[in-house]
Parts: C-alpha cells; structure tokens; sequence
C-alpha cells in the first residue's frame, strides 16, 4: 500500500497523496487510451473490442480500489489502532479450542495470501510480458496506439500502469481476508466464552461476583465486535459494491472470449485471467466472510445449548437475554448495504454471470 500511497494513516501525508493521485491518474490515463480505440480506430475488429473492454474493466478495479482505499485512510488506522488495543490475546490463552480455531484460521489466510499474491503476479506478467517473450511489438494491454507517441515510450508506460495493478490491488485484497480471519477468531472466542460461562455452577456469593466480572467482559466485547464490523463495513462498503460489479462484467467477458476460440496464446492468457479472478473473489471474500457469518450466527443458538435451566441465577437470564438480543441482528461483510457476502450470495453472483455469458451468446451467435 506504501507504493500507491494508500497505507493506512492517521492523517494524510503530502507525498502520500501525490503517489496516490499520480497512480490513479496513470490507470485513467490507461482508460482513455482504451476508450480511444472505439472512436480511432480504423480497423475495428472483435479482439480489439474485447481486449480495450478488458482493459477498462481491469484499470477501473484497480482505480476504484485505490480511491476507496485513499478515501478511508484515517478510518482503516482507527480500526487498526482498536484491534490492536481491544482483540482478545488468544495466542497466550489457556483455552486449547480458541488456540486451534485461531490457527486453523489464520493458516487459511496465509496459504490464501501466498497463493494470491503468485496467481496475481503471474496474470500481470502474462500481460506486461508480451513483448518479450513474443520478441514482437506487442502491447502488453489493448488500447489505442497514438503515432505521435514512441512504441517502446507508450509499452514502458503500460508496464508500469500494470505494476500499478499489481500492487494496487493485492495490498488492498490481502488486508480484507486478514482482517475478516481476525475477527472470525475473536468471534469464535466469545462464542466459546459465552458457553463456558453459561456451563458454570453458581453456588456461592463469590461464584456470583465472578460470573458478573465474565459477563460483564463479554457483553462488552460482543457490542464492540458488532461495532467494528459495523465501522469496517462502512471502510469498504462503496468500494466492495463497485469492485463486485467489475467483477460481475469482466467474468462475462472473459468467458464468452474463451469461448469465442481465440487462438492459443490469447486463451492462455485469459485462462490465467479468468481463474485469478474467480480466485480472487472466493478465497479472498466469500470464504472468509462466511467464517464470520457462521461464528456470528451460532451465537444466539450457543446460549441456548447450555444448562442455562439448571439454575435460578436472575444474573444468568439477564446474560442470556443481553447477548439474545444483540445476536438477532444481522452481522456479514456489506457491500453498499445491500448485498451480504457469503457461500449464497456467491452462488447467486455466479448464476448471473453465467445467465449474461449466454446473452452475450445467443446475441453474438445472431449477429
């Protein structure tokens, strides 16, 4: 993020906001040229279409992305300074469950982000590379080519917008699916803690007062949880929205490009394309999401999967009702608030794509 200067920051520095405007320029700069080929160029053909599509799609995700992120700076910092101040420790705890779950979890999030961070060099430099493998005067994206700019000047220029791409979008991607490991384990640990309590004998005046001290700890921290989830939502709700939208119409292109028998260099390379996009959003959103919505919602089940009946403690059925309560509440990863990620919505996404991937179809196949 330190790059494209859109690294969380309490308050904006001056060469933070130049590194950051000058990228987003660089990949608008790369949208006009694109825009271009459709009003200059004389021999318009299918491929050229559909690559100067792809390659709007791709610099609006990156663009997006970095505005949003550029626009939340102060707010990402805040929510990092909470989780560092108010996240449970559940390295050092006592509690061999919280300890497993914790490192089922984030090992997910590290194999995720290794992998990623590969697939995704590899798809830029399926691109950016042309040239050099081909050993032709080869763009590594498809826009249009203005005779009054140097080949070799315009191919360094989109080089580097795709290094852009690059570490524009993992930075951003890597964060989410850490940060919705992280409190998906947190989740987890007060999901545990709840039940522990609620399992524990009340007999004397100071297992009365203990059990108030638990309580009291974890209603605190499930209305902080449902608060930063909240806060977060707010950090990359616009931006997630315009992201799956981008999504939505690159999978459509590319697919009825594949399909359309391109020859085999092109389908290599959009292949590469195409599986770094659907991993991108599955491994990197709707799986980690879906760890959240899981743990968030078995917290109301898991307080009435105890011996809660076997006592007349009222302190007990305040408890139970607190954290009810709070639990019916719907807490998910928003994108515009109005679409919640997880497994369902992902199928639903998909189901879509593939319905616009045969319209595009049956219209090209009519014309």
């Amino acid at each position: 993020m330190k790059f494209c200067g859109t690294e969380p920051r309490a308050k904006r520095s001056w060469s933070g906001i130049i590194r950051c405007w000058f990228n987003i320029l660089c990949t608008l700069g790369m949208i006009y040229l694109a825009a271009l080929v459709f009003v200059l160029e004389k021999d318009l053909t299918f491929v050229k279409v559909t690559g100067a599509i792809d390659t709007i799609v791709l610099m609006s995700h990156c663009a997006l992305k970095m505005v949003s992120i550029y626009l939340q700076q102060p707010i990402m910092f805040e929510l990092l300074e909470r989780k560092r101040l108010h996240f449970w420790d559940i390295e050092n705890s006592s509690s061999k469950e919280k300890k497993e779950y914790r490192k089922k979890v984030l090992g997910y999030a590290q194999f995720v982000i290794l992998f990623f961070t590969v697939a995704s060099i590899i798809a830029c430099s399926s691109f950016g590379l042309q040239p050099l493998y081909l050993r032709k005067k080869v763009l590594g994206v498809s826009t249009y080519i203005p005779q009054s700019i140097s080949f070799y000047v315009l191919a360094i220029y989109e080089s580097y917008a795709l290094f852009v791409v690059c570490f524009g979008i993992i930075p951003f991607d890597i964060s989410v699916v850490y940060m919705l490991c992280l409190i998906s384990v947190q989740w987890k640990s007060l999901n545990i803690e709840i039940k522990n309590i609620l399992d524990s004998k009340i007999d004397t005046l100071e297992d009365q007062q203990l059990f108030k001290a638990k309580a009291i700890r974890c209603v605190e921290h499930h209305n902080f949880l449902k608060r930063y989830i909240e806060d977060y939502n707010k950090s990359l709700s616009l931006g997630l929205l315009a992201y799956i939208l981008v999504f939505v119409i690159s999978n459509c292109l590319n697919a009825f490009i594949i399909s359309s028998g391109p020859e085999l260099r092109e389908l290599v390379r959009r292949s590469l394309y195409q599986c770094n996009l659907s991993n991108q959003f599955i491994l990197l959103y709707a799986i980690p999401a879906q760890f959240l919505s899981t743990e968030t919602q078995i917290s109301e089940e898991i307080v009435f999967d105890t011996k809660w009946y076997n006592t007349a403690c009222k302190d007990k059925k305040l408890f139970i009702w607190m954290i009810s309560s709070v639990a019916k509440r719907e807490v998910a990863l928003k994108a515009g608030k109005i679409l919640t990620v997880n497994y369902e919505f992902t199928f639903k996404m998909y189901r879509s794509i593939i319905s616009y991937y045969m319209f595009l179809r049956t219209m090209g196949s009519n014309h």
